[in-house]
């Protein structure tokens, strides 16, 4: 699949299209259904813009582009060349149409890698960025899984269940999708540079953002919906019950996608925003199968109307282009950013997960805030994009006095603690988590057991006490 190759000057039209102050998305594509393709918009005088977006927008419309436009402008045509580079504009065929359930869809996007997993059926993983081991290594099988039943991974390359769910795919057939929060030639957070690099020899790396665009806080639930439009559904594995995680599912539904949530204890502050969704409708998703089976009804369901529709309407041109799109789902602390496109070593196989925070929900976040890039890109703080998520303490009649405290507790408990989870593990797991010798973990296991905060069970398994839900 190929893209229409673009000059610099279209490039850059559509760049000033969305570039100039107090022009958003809607108005841009108020303009593009006036007028046509933006170069056409630039050309139009200024009655004419006026009588579309009113004087003071056409006012700033006619104003000549800025030295860095062009600029930028230069730099993405150069960028396009490479042919594992495409600039896909709004008006391009192979612009993914799914996006065109969204109120808002992106005037384009920077692809790097196979364009053509756009166009591929897909499933949706994302859940918390601080998971826990068994949430890591569900999200990794069952990507997996799906990847060996022929769909395409998406998920937005984040720490935690991102990165273990695109991992996963990779290890598949049928390739994952990164969606990202920065322009596509930086790589956040920068523990996934090397992975990014996996993804875009083997899948796909989309951004909305132009190149050299950092990370910012708004950018991330703006990423989300690009991540619940581009699958036909979407699977949720940890979510608090604030996240990121349950707008990118709830965006989903209100555009017709399934909805699937993996339950998990009810004492861990990490499943919450699953059973949240469960509550409202959710599939529970115990295996593979069990999303995939629920595709396979919608599928069957929408076909049975469209076949319901052929006897009974006379309009079969209309009931032709409505079938289409039936079968293809169409609409009716990190703070480095480094370059994608540098030459690094050769990748390792498998790269150590590690934890990251979830995003408030849209509705409380703090006003996006722009990251300073002024002093050094080594030195940048991505502060508003990754706040730790932190289990509220809770104090219980029924709860026993713990005799060690939380926050007393040593650096090994407290490693063991995170590395046993909410759910059952042996002995041999978490040596295999922690790292610690058989004599250290022995030990831990002893002062955690003794302080209330795990219960030993028969054949050399461990588990959490259900009092001691906190940590």
């Amino acid at each position: 699949m190929q893209t229409i190759p673009l000059t610099a000057d279209e490039i850059a039209a559509w760049l000033r299209l969305i570039e100039i102050p107090g022009i958003g998305p809607v108005t841009a594509r108020r303009l593009l259904t006036a007028f046509g393709l933006p170069e056409e918009v630039f050309k139009q005088s200024s009655t004419s813009l006026a009588q579309v977006v009113g004087t003071e927008v056409a006012n700033l419309l006619k104003r000549s582009p800025s030295k860095a436009l062009e600029e930028k402008a230069a730099r993405t045509a150069e960028w396009a060349l490479a042919s594992d580079q495409h600039f896909v504009t709004l008006s391009d065929p192979s612009y993914p149409k799914v996006l065109l359930h969204l109120a808002d869809p992106p005037l384009f996007l920077y692809v790097k890698g196979q364009l053509a997993l756009l166009h591929a059926p897909a499933i949706s993983i994302v859940g918390s960025r601080s998971a826990t081991p068994n949430g890591l290594a569900n999200a990794e099988q069952f990507a997996q899984a799906f990847s060996e039943h022929g769909f395409t991974i998406i998920s937005g390359l984040a720490l935690g269940v991102d990165g273990a769910a695109h991992r996963g795919a990779l290890q598949g057939p049928s390739g994952t999708v990164a969606v990202m929060g920065t322009g596509i030639d930086l790589v956040y957070p920068t523990r996934h540079y090397q992975l990014a690099q996996q993804i875009s020899m083997h899948g796909a790396l989309v951004s909305e953002w132009p190149l050299g665009s950092p990370a910012r806080a708004s950018h991330f639930p703006q990423r989300n919906r690009i991540i619940a439009a581009l699958a036909q559904a979407i699977l949720v594995i940890e979510a608090a019950a604030q996240s990121g995680s349950l707008i990118t599912a709830r965006l989903a539904a209100e555009i017709g996608r399934e909805i699937g949530a993996v339950p998990g204890s009810i004492h861990s502050p990490l499943t919450k925003g699953c059973h949240q969704l469960i509550k409202e409708g959710a599939k529970l998703i115990e295996s593979a199968q069990d999303l995939l089976d629920e595709i396979n009804i919608k599928q069957l369901s929408l076909l049975k109307r469209a076949s319901r529709s052929i006897k009974t309407s006379s309009h079969l041109a209309k009931f032709s282009n409505e079938a289409k799109d039936v079968d293809g789902f169409e609409p009716n602390n990190d703070s480095l950013l480094l370059p994608i496109n540098e030459p690094k070593a050769k990748l390792p196989q498998k790269e150590q997960i590690q934890d990251k925070p979830s995003i408030s929900s849209i509705s409380s976040r703090p006003h996006a805030k722009h990251i300073d890039t002024s002093k050094s890109t080594v030195n940048l703080s991505l502060t508003p994009c990754e706040t730790k998520v932190v289990a509220s303490t809770r104090e219980s009649k029924l709860s026993i006095n713990l005799p060690i405290p939380l926050t007393e507790l040593d650096a090994n408990s407290r490693h063991v603690l995170k590395a046993l989870g909410y759910d059952m593990a042996t002995l041999e797991l978490l040596a295999v988590r922690t790292g610690l010798t058989s004599a250290d973990l022995q030990a831990t296991l002893l002062s955690l057991e003794l302080g209330g905060w795990i219960t030993a069970l028969p054949g050399g398994k461990v588990i959490r006490q259900q009092k001691a839900d906190i940590g």
